[in-house]
């Protein structure tokens, strides 16, 4: 089986989107060798996980999305064909207008349909023309969680049965970092406090990060000598969040200490009392597992894709009930065996996911499509 990965979206700061591409792709590099051939962007230098890859350098501008577009609708499917490849896989939600060979499109959730608000004009605009004719066109349908998969099926009609769950799961890197220099290393790197609420995701509106703030204003009438870390790039559409810490007098309170590379994540994640995600959407809520995997008991939203991810190792909160998000903090924190409860529960969870179960899965949808 020759096979087409399309991870030229890859490149700059990562999201959860990014990560699973990245990972997803090594683990095939590795299945598949030289029979994978991965496009990526020549300007992207960290290719070292796709090593036994055959790797196709595309020359684009890093931050334009109009020029890698025009490549993966209008390029890439004469490249593919010119491979001759048996199947592509495209890990990021639109596969070309013009299919070169079967399909597999992963589509990690439709919140650009479900909730434009939450959403970039560009997104809405893109994903409403181009969305469902990537999933009709597809061979197969791969999506992280059974949220999605019932928002595909009502919003397009598309058939069950073309549509795969396959979770995704935390790097296999996560775990509690318990020496104490390192830890003390990435707390003066940061500047982070000895007690500190942690969020952590690229800022933008779906993420909440005004709820985050006002359930943490909440949550410091009790716990005064607590502060929060607003981890994570400011992407677009949340300036108006800083100014809400000046508002509430928090302002002293919060640290932003930007992206955080994976390299001090882990002892970031170790240092943290609890972690707080209270994203009004989320297809699949990668972040939950990395904070469970090094053992910090998480609260989070009751949004679909965030409570099928936890699937109950995880406090699960209405996203604007910040009275009760606090509540449940406090009691993460003053209530001992409750903390430890959670912390096993997430522990057991991020155990039960794994990327080696992804990728079998993955594999067999490949062979799906190709009908065997």
């Amino acid at each position: 089986m020759k096979i087409a990965y399309n991870a030229i979206l890859l490149g700059g700061y990562f999201s959860g989107v990014e990560v699973t591409v990245s990972r997803l792709g090594e683990l095939l590099a590795h299945e598949f060798a030289h029979d994978l051939h991965v496009f990526m962007n020549s300007q992207y230098s960290d290719r070292g996980g796709f090593a036994n890859a055959e790797v196709c350098l595309v020359g684009l501008p890093m931050n334009s999305r109009l020029s890698r577009i025009f490549w993966e609708h209008f390029v890439m499917p004469c490249r593919v064909r010119k491979l001759k490849c048996d199947l592509l896989h495209c890990p990021g939600y639109i596969a070309p207008v013009s299919q070169p060979c079967p399909t597999v499109l992963t589509v990690h959730d439709v919140i650009a349909l479900k909730r434009p608000d939450l959403c970039k004009i560009s997104n809405q605009l893109y994903y409403k023309l181009m969305l469902g004719r990537s999933i009709a066109a597809a061979r197969q349908v791969v999506v992280p969680g059974e949220n999605v998969k019932n928002d595909i099926v009502r919003i397009f009609g598309t058939s069950p049965e073309k549509i795969n769950v396959i979770p995704f799961a935390a790097s296999e890197v996560f775990s509690p970092v318990v020496e104490q220099d390192i830890l003390e290393q990435v707390r003066i790197k940061y500047r982070l406090p000895h007690k500190f609420i942690l969020f952590l995701a690229n800022h933008e509106p779906k993420k909440n990060i005004a709820g985050v703030i006002r359930t943490f204003a909440e949550f410091r009438k009790e716990h005064k000598d607590y502060k929060l870390v607003l981890a994570g790039r400011a992407a677009w559409g949340t300036k108006e969040a800083s100014k809400l810490s000046y508002k509430l007098a928090i302002e002293r309170d919060i640290i932003w200490p930007g992206f955080i590379p994976i390299a001090d994540l882990l002892a970031v994640y170790s240092l943290a009392d609890v972690f707080l995600f209270p994203s009004f959407e989320e297809g699949f809520g990668i972040p939950l597992l990395e904070a469970m995997a090094c053992g910090l008991p998480v609260v989070c939203s009751d949004c679909e894709g965030l409570k099928e991810t936890s699937a109950g190792a995880a406090v699960c909160v209405p996203a604007d009930s910040h009275v009760l998000m606090a509540e449940k903090m406090s009691a993460l924190i003053t209530d001992k065996k409750l903390r430890e409860k959670y912390v096993n529960k997430g522990f057991a969870r991020a155990r039960e996911l794994t990327w080696e179960k992804t990728l079998k899965a993955t594999v067999e949808v490949y062979h799906k499509a190709l009908g065997g």
